[in-house]
């Protein structure tokens, strides 16, 4: 997908994003602040920001209104800042400027010694002959180089250590799993110490995501975290009919009911 100023590349946004608690909660709140909220982060990764927002962008770029930053702020998505606003967790899951700019230095300096190599060992009839044969293959392959170049999104490799694993679309959905699972749980802490026990030792991703899942397990048993609750309040459960005195016949989406619902879905995973 090409940018603003022709740049090719792409945010990272985890599989798990449509189940994420505070973005369940956001989507009965204020639904629309969930779209800016995608919106910036595809702000970020096209001017390459490492997930700051400025105010001018927010409210004539992006369109947003003081209600849906409010709503942001309030879920814990994006936090203010002295001159805008700081996507939370946007590094966690995306590569920084430096990190993409890095990357296209690497590959500019192993495409121009590819292409000496290249130059020295064949003669130059063939040559010639083979550019004008692979054109087409050359600019596909030089529009893929620069899409992948500049994407901001991180993409898992065959094997890879924990660290690497964590800053993967694969990992990134293994977490927001986990958080789910384990609300009460620091997970900033058992994935720093998770990586920190595993060093440089590399596996598959599928075994990273075992792994983890077993470690945040054993940290919720030893510390007495409880996992969420399976079930997910809302205005026609039965606790809040009960609470409001109400059955299945005088149910409805009232402001009464969907604001208890959030009340006791939010005390229970304090």
């Amino acid at each position: 997908m090409a940018g603003s100023d022709g740049r090719k590349g792409y945010a990272q946004l985890s599989n798990g994003f449509w189940r994420n608690v505070k973005i369940a909660e956001l989507c009965e709140t204020c639904k629309s602040a969930v779209g800016v909220y995608t919106m910036m982060l595809s702000y970020c990764s096209d001017k390459m920001t490492d997930g700051h927002v400025d105010r001018k962008a927010v409210r004539y770029l992006l369109r947003a209104t003081d209600d849906e930053v409010a709503a942001l702020i309030e879920a814990g998505l994006i936090t203010e800042t002295g001159d805008g606003y700081q996507v939370h967790d946007y590094l966690a899951h995306n590569n920084s400027r430096d990190q993409i700019m890095h990357k296209r230095q690497r590959e500019k300096r192993r495409y121009e010694a590819k292409k000496e190599n290249s130059a020295g060992s064949l003669p130059a009839e063939p040559r010639q002959k083979s550019d004008r044969i692979g054109t087409n293959i050359k600019h596909k392959t030089k529009n893929k180089k620069e899409e992948e170049l500049h994407s901001s999104s991180k993409e898992p490799a065959e094997t890879e250590t924990a660290d690497e694993w964590i800053h993967t679309a694969h990992g990134a959905d293994t977490i927001s799993q986990l958080r789910d699972a384990y609300p009460r749980l620091d997970m900033r802490d058992a994935i720093t110490a998770f990586t920190r026990h595993h060093g440089n030792t590399r596996k598959p991703p599928d075994a990273w995501a075992r792994l983890l899942q077993g470690w945040c397990k054993t940290r919720a048993d030893m510390s007495g975290t409880q996992p969420a609750h399976l079930h997910r309040h809302t205005w026609k459960c039965t606790h809040v009919l009960k609470a409001l005195g109400r059955d299945e016949t005088t149910a409805q989406p009232d402001d009464t009911a969907c604001t208890l619902a959030n009340q006791l879905n939010r005390i229970e995973t304090q």
